[in-house]
């Protein structure tokens, strides 16, 4: 409709969203895959683990494309992005709050300051101190990216015996990425609206490497997907647009860009 190609847009400056990070995911629950127990999830979701959680576990999967949203027993809410998988103890809230993420997902933590609302991730532990907040951390990331809407998370090292703790507090509109191998995060400010768009089905890039947009347009699409010259990786793209479809994406991508895209079957080179 009208109003969804106008939201359409591309972006040469700054970025700026007008809509509230609040609203119900449409036709989600029909698409996600949600398992229970031993169900694993397919694809790069097993080629780089996070630590191994404890048995008797929860877990809830999300293939490429849908979303998933769910309330926790203590009324945190969690939306989880595409292509992501998170695992909870049986007992969640009985004794600790620990979730294990591979993949993105949005927090609204209800705060208990007796059981911190800890998320794992393989490299690292984000700690929340009363927030809202958002965790990405995919095989292919090669680390964790933490961003705060409101409210502070501590930022770490995921746990090692005989290392100290180095966690960097993280507020409202800053955003923390912590690398494989590195024992302190990174930190800047930026604008937190930008990084949960994807949960009403918009694509948001501020000068991302397009190897990194690439990695997502994949997990949207489900379209093998591939840079022709490795020199391309690190190109810096900033656009927003809905993701409606994969053609309106490359579109976009080969605009803002001054690429060509060859798509044979379901292969895009």
């Amino acid at each position: 409709d009208v109003r969804r190609r106008h939201r359409t847009r591309i972006l040469a400056g700054a970025f700026r969203q007008e809509r509230s990070v609040f609203w119900p995911i449409a036709a989600a629950a029909a698409a996600v895959t949600v398992a229970i127990g031993g169900l694993r999830a397919a694809g790069a979701l097993d080629s780089h683990p996070v630590p191994r959680p404890p048995a008797a576990m929860r877990q809830i999967t999300t293939a490429t494309g849908p979303r998933a949203e769910m309330r926790m027993e203590d009324g945190s809410r969690v939306v989880l992005g595409v292509a992501s998988r998170l695992r909870l103890p049986g007992d969640f809230g009985v004794r600790n709050r620990e979730v294990y993420l591979e993949g993105t997902a949005y927090f609204d933590v209800v705060h208990d300051s007796t059981r911190p609302f800890v998320v794992r991730t393989a490299n690292a532990e984000t700690r929340d101190v009363g927030t809202r907040f958002v965790v990405s951390s995919y095989p292919e990331s090669h680390g964790t990216r933490v961003v705060v809407h409101d409210g502070a998370v501590a930022l770490g090292v995921a746990e090692r015996p005989g290392h100290p703790d180095h966690s960097v507090l993280l507020t409202g509109g800053s955003l923390g990425r912590l690398r494989s191998g590195d024992s302190v995060a990174t930190t800047r400010h930026v604008d937190p609206e930008l990084y949960t768009a994807w949960m009403q089905g918009d694509l948001v890039f501020q000068d991302e490497p397009l190897s990194d947009a690439v990695a997502e347009l994949r997990r949207w699409y489900d379209v093998d997907i591939r840079i022709g010259d490795p020199s391309m990786r690190k190109m810096p793209i900033s656009a927003a647009f809905a993701a409606e479809s994969f053609h309106e994406a490359l579109s976009v991508v080969t605009t803002v860009l001054p690429l060509r895209a060859v798509r044979r079957g379901n292969v895009v080179t």
